[in-house]
Parts: structure tokens; C-alpha cells; sequence
């Protein structure tokens, strides 16, 4: 309702406060996570391990291997086997 209000005073459209909301709400949940001690930490990296990861053996694997489209209309460089390559990365 804030976002709303402000973007209203400064005539911003809505997607500038939802984008806003997009972004404070995944910081608060980093924040929150986070909390003050080692094991919040050692969560943070870990997710962004796990991320860091998948992102990297999908392209890798999907340069390498390629191979039909995932969806062409959407995202028209991912492929199957990309995707198949993120889940491995992902879980290793």
C-alpha cells in the first residue's frame, strides 16, 4: 500500500513499485536468513552456490551437448539438454 501511495504521489507507474516490492522483499529474505550467526551464512553461500552452479553446467552442458529446444518462444538458446545439464549441476 505504501509502494502504491508513493508511486501515486511521484505519478511512477505500478511496475516501478512492484518492481521496488520485488526487490525489497528478496533482500528482506536474504536479511532474515542471514541472521546473525554461522549457519544463516553458511545458508546464503550455499544458495548461491547451488544457483552459481546450475546456471554454469546449464550453459556448459548445453553448448557442449545441444540438442532440441526447451522453448523457442520463450528463451530460444536453452535447450533440453541444458536444462537436464542445471539439475546435475544443481544437485552436485
Amino acid at each position: 500500500a505504501v509502494l502504491w501511495l508513493l508511486g501515486r504521489i511521484r505519478e511512477a507507474g505500478a511496475w516501478d513499485a512492484a518492481g521496488f516490492a520485488y526487490a525489497a522483499l528478496s533482500g528482506l529474505s536474504l536479511a532474515l536468513l542471514r541472521g546473525n550467526d554461522a549457519a544463516g551464512l553458511a545458508a546464503i553461500l550455499f544458495l548461491f552456490a547451488v544457483v552459481w552452479s546450475t546456471d554454469i553446467f546449464a550453459y556448459f552442458v548445453g553448448r557442449s551437448v545441444g540438442g532440441p529446444k526447451l522453448a523457442p518462444a520463450i528463451s530460444p538458446g536453452k535447450t533440453r539438454s541444458g536444462a537436464v545439464g542445471g539439475a546435475v549441476g544443481g544437485v552436485v
